[in-house]
């Protein structure tokens, strides 16, 4: 969608944090747009969100969804979500900031076994603030993304990239990352993009950036670097047009499996979702089988782990390939890759 106003510069985010903390203020209203921001509580853990609708909001059409973790004091999840409601107004999407425990700044910092811990916990809270909102809104399915900023990119990566099949895309910015606190990360997908801005003078987060394009590259991750960030801001408008491109130029296509028949666990189910309409289909699975259906049911002989592929092609004649190894009967445990131990 074209944007149509401007961003909120630093000095209104602070005066507006600010004011929220004052008795008798609400810290809930957004001068610049003309919804209210929603104080929420998923109830099966009862972590609380902030989430921001726009005002042309329809549920008949699905719409995307931006994550966006904070950074810890002195960055909050009010804060935060101030940094988007302008843009989430204006190009059309609801945008979520979850109150983490991963991102807090300590006196004395935990130890990496607890702050994976810490991460455990917000992967929870992140999971079911995304199942309520999806419960009571229509979101599009492929369209999906999470955005960390500072310490909350710890929360964006870990989650992001585990769960692939959830967020298209990845986007950080101006990372504090430590390769001991987020260890691996399972799941990473060859065709789930990550973006890293930061801004190149920084001497704190131009460290920072460095080791996590370091970490992200060893993995096989297809990850965007650009270090003409902001100092002062979170870029959000940038990260967005980054969410724009990969939806544009991109095609989501992904494998899913399900517990084909109750009485055989053998038996798995596969299913195609594409952002794209799909013409030809060409499953290989490393057992010997193949299957030219759209979801084939496919019987193995013995449990183990396996590779499953497909080759479909669109009706304009491109081709595409995807994988994903498959551990049967547990489940999927990896996508395009060899399977990576997750911590």
């Amino acid at each position: 969608m074209t944007r149509n106003r401007l961003p909120l510069r630093p000095v209104v985010l602070v005066l507006l944090a600010c004011c929220a903390a004052l008795p008798g203020c609400s810290g809930y209203i957004d001068p610049f747009v003309p919804e209210p921001i929603r104080p929420c509580k998923e109830p099966e853990f009862g972590s609380e969100y902030l989430l921001y609708r726009p005002s042309h909001y329809d549920r008949r059409q699905s719409w995307p969804l931006v994550v966006a973790c904070s950074g810890g004091f002195p960055d909050t999840p009010n804060l935060q979500i101030r940094s988007w409601t302008q843009f989430a107004e204006s190009y059309g999407f609801l945008v979520a900031v979850p109150t983490l425990v991963s991102n807090k700044t300590y006196w004395k910092p935990p130890e990496p076994f607890e702050h994976v811990e810490l991460l455990r916990e917000d992967e929870r809270r992140i999971l079911a603030m995304i199942r309520q909102i999806r419960a009571g809104h229509s979101i599009s399915e492929d369209r999906m993304f999470i955005h960390g900023w500072s310490r909350g990119t710890h929360a964006a990566l870990k989650v992001g990239m585990k769960y692939p099949d959830l967020f298209r895309a990845v986007a950080i910015s101006h990372p504090r990352f430590e390769e001991t606190v987020i260890g691996n990360a399972a799941n990473n997908d060859l065709h789930q993009p990550v973006f890293l801005l930061y801004q190149l003078t920084d001497t704190v987060t131009g460290k920072n950036a460095k080791r996590c394009a370091e970490w992200l590259e060893a993995r096989f991750v297809d990850v965007m670097i650009d270090p003409r960030a902001n100092s002062a801001m979170i870029d959000a408008e940038r990260v967005i047009v980054f969410f724009e491109n990969v939806v544009r130029s991109r095609p989501w296509i992904r494998i899913r499996a399900y517990a084909g028949r109750a009485d055989n666990p053998l038996a798995v189910k596969f299913k195609l979702s594409s952002s794209i309409p799909l013409a030809q289909y060409h499953w290989t699975f490393s057992d010997g089988g193949t299957s030219h259906e759209t979801n084939p049911l496919h019987v193995f002989q013995e449990t183990g782990t396996y590779r499953v592929d497909v080759e479909v092609h669109e009706l304009a004649g491109h081709s595409y390939q995807r994988s994903i190894n498959l551990k049967v009967p547990e489940g999927v445990i990896a996508a395009d890759r060899p399977v990576i131990t997750s911590d």
